[in-house]
C-alpha cells in the first residue's frame, strides 16, 4: 500500500472565538515528503500564558518534521526515530527560550507516523489522536494533564474530569524543562478506510466522544477536519482549535470483519448466540408443562368445586418443589395455612434492588418475573467488553462493538465484576453483563456507569 495519497489529508486550524491569534500549528506530509520512510502529520499547541506560544508551536513542528526524516535516513526505527525527534524538538524551544531572557515558552504536541499497514502515535501534552474503525472510535492518546492524574488515582472518575474547571492544567510540554517523559502508542495495524484524528484541546474540550465520531465518519478528510473545527468554534470553545484528518485509503486484502460478508453457506451469527437461544427456548418450554400448565389446570379445578378463593403458592415455594404440586384438600372449617415465602440471597454483592424481580444465580426465573432492563445514558456510547478482555487486561485495547446512545439493554446479570478499564488499566470499574434489546448478538460487559435502570413499563427516550 502508499504510506501517502494526498487527496486523503485534510487539515484546518482557527483562532477560535476567543483568542485574539492562532497559537496552533499543524505539519502534514505532501508530495516533496520522503513518504516511502513513513508519511509523517503533527499538531502543536502554543501553551496560553507564556511567552510567544505560536513561535513554540512552529518550531516543534518545523524541528519534528526535520529530524524524524534524518533519522529515518539514517537507518532508525520509526518509534525511536519519532522519540528523538520530539525531544530534539523540546530541546530547541529550551534553548530558545533562555536567549529570549529566560521566561518559559512552550506547547504540546501529537505526531503520527502511517507506515507499511502500520499507525504509529506519539504525544507530549493533552492534543490527542483518534482512530476510527468502521463506526468504532479509539482515543489512542493519554492528557498528561492535573485532572487525568487524579482520574489514574481514583479521586476524579473521567466524567467529573471532563468537566473539572482544571481540566486544561497540563503537566508537561515541549520547552519547559530539559527532560520529558515521551508518550509512545503500541503500533495499530489499520485496514482499509480506517481514519485517523490529530487535534489540539480546544477541539476535543468542547465536543465529547459521540460528537468526533458523528463528525469523522462518512466523509471526505477535508470535509471532516473543516466539520469538526467549525463545530467546536460553534460550541463555543475558549482556545484556538486544529485537526488533521487522514483516511488510509484501501489496504489491499485488509477489510474490518464488521463489514465483511458472512462465508458462502455459513451463518453470521456466533455459534455461542444460537446456543444460547436454544437453551432459552428449552427452558422456557421446561416451565411451561411442569409449572405454568398445571397450575393453570389446578386453579380451573379449585374455581369449580368451591367458591372458597384458592391459596396460590408464593414464587419461592414454587421453585423449591421438586414435583408437580397436588390439587388442594377440599375446604374444611378450619383456617389453610398460607406456604410462607423463603428469600434467597445471592452469594455476591449486587446491584441495588431493581425495578423488576431480581433472584440468585440457581434459581430458574418463573414466567412472570419482568426482565431487568437498562438505558445507555445521555452523551455517552458504551463500548461492549467480551470476558477475555476484563480478565486479561491490556493497554491499549480495542473493543469491536459498542451500544449507542439511547438504545434500551437486557441486563443478563444484576452482579457487578470489577475490572480494569481494557486500554486504561490502571483505572478500576464496574461492569454489567447486558444484551442490545435491538441487536441479541451484541452482548458483553458494559460500564455500570452507562446504564440508566428502567422500572417496569418505563423505556428509553429517544
Amino acid at each position: 500500500m502508499n504510506n501517502f495519497m494526498p487527496e486523503l489529508v485534510g487539515a484546518k486550524s482557527d483562532k477560535g472565538p476567543v483568542r485574539s491569534a492562532n497559537e496552533d500549528a499543524y505539519w502534514v506530509s505532501h508530495t516533496e515528503t520522503p513518504t516511502e520512510l513513513g508519511a509523517l502529520y503533527i499538531v502543536a499547541d502554543g501553551v496560553g500564558g507564556q511567552e510567544a506560544g505560536d513561535v513554540a508551536a512552529n518550531k516543534a513542528t518545523e524541528i519534528i518534521s526535520k529530524a524524524f526524516y534524518e533519522h529515518r535516513q539514517a537507518g532508525l526505527e520509526i518509534e525511536v526515530a519519532l522519540e528523538r525527534a520530539i525531544r530534539t524538538a523540546n530541546q530547541v524551544i529550551f534553548d530558545l527560550a533562555q536567549t529570549r531572557g529566560g521566561g518559559k515558552m512552550g506547547c504540546t504536541v501529537v505526531t503520527a507516523v502511517l507506515h507499511n499497514g502500520y499507525l504509529y502515535v506519539a504525544h507530549v501534552g493533552d492534543a490527542r489522536a483518534y482512530f476510527l474503525m468502521g463506526d468504532q472510535l479509539k482515543r489512542l492518546t493519554r492528557d498528561d494533564t492535573w485532572v487525568q492524574k487524579q482520574v489514574e488515582a481514583n479521586v476524579l472518575t473521567p466524567q467529573e474530569a471532563a468537566n473539572h474547571e482544571l481540566r486544561n492544567v497540563v503537566t508537561q510540554v515541549l520547552g519547559n524543562k530539559e527532560e520529558i517523559e515521551v508518550h509512545l502508542t503500541h503500533p495499530v495495524e489499520i485496514y482499509s478506510n480506517d481514519v485517523f484524528l490529530l487535534c489540539s484541546d480546544g477541539l476535543h474540550d468542547p465536543l465529547n466522544f459521540q460528537a468526533i465520531l458523528g463528525l469523522l465518519r462518512g466523509k471526505s478528510a477535508q470535509a471532516a477536519a473543516e466539520d469538526l473545527v467549525q463545530a467546536s468554534i460553534d460550541a463555543e470553545t475558549h482556545d484556538n482549535v486544529t485537526a488533521v484528518v487522514v483516511n488510509v485509503g484501501q489496504v489491499p486484502g485488509k477489510v474490518r470483519a464488521a463489514t465483511a460478508a458472512a462465508p458462502a453457506g455459513r451463518s453470521g451469527i456466533p455459534p455461542w448466540v444460537i446456543a444460547s437461544l436454544i437453551v432459552t427456548v428449552l427452558v422456557l418450554l421446561a416451565i411451561l408443562f411442569f409449572y405454568v400448565l398445571p397450575a393453570f389446570n389446578a386453579r380451573q379445578a379449585s374455581a369449580e368445586a368451591t367458591a372458597v378463593p384458592e391459596i396460590v403458592p408464593s414464587v419461592e415455594s414454587v421453585l423449591e418443589e421438586t414435583e408437580v404440586p397436588a390439587l388442594p384438600p377440599a375446604p374444611t372449617d378450619e383456617a389453610t395455612a398460607v406456604p410462607q415465602a423463603t428469600s434467597t440471597t445471592a452469594s455476591t454483592a449486587t446491584l441495588e434492588p431493581l425495578p423488576s424481580a431480581t433472584l440468585a444465580a440457581t434459581d430458574t426465573p418463573p414466567p412472570d418475573i419482568v426482565e431487568a432492563r437498562g438505558c445507555i445514558k445521555p452523551g455517552v456510547f458504551a463500548f461492549v467488553w467480551q470476558d477475555a478482555q476484563l480478565a486479561t487486561c491490556s493497554e491499549p485495547d480495542v473493543a469491536e462493538t459498542f451500544i449507542d446512545v439511547g438504545q434500551e439493554v437486557i441486563i443478563l446479570d444484576t452482579t457487578l465484576r470489577s475490572a480494569g478499564e481494557p486500554g486504561n488499566c490502571s483505572v478500576n470499574s464496574d461492569f454489567l453483563n447486558v444484551q442490545s434489546a435491538a441487536d441479541s448478538t451484541l452482548q458483553g460487559w458494559v460500564l455500570e456507569s452507562n446504564i440508566q435502570l428502567l422500572a417496569p413499563g418505563e423505556s428509553c427516550s429517544p
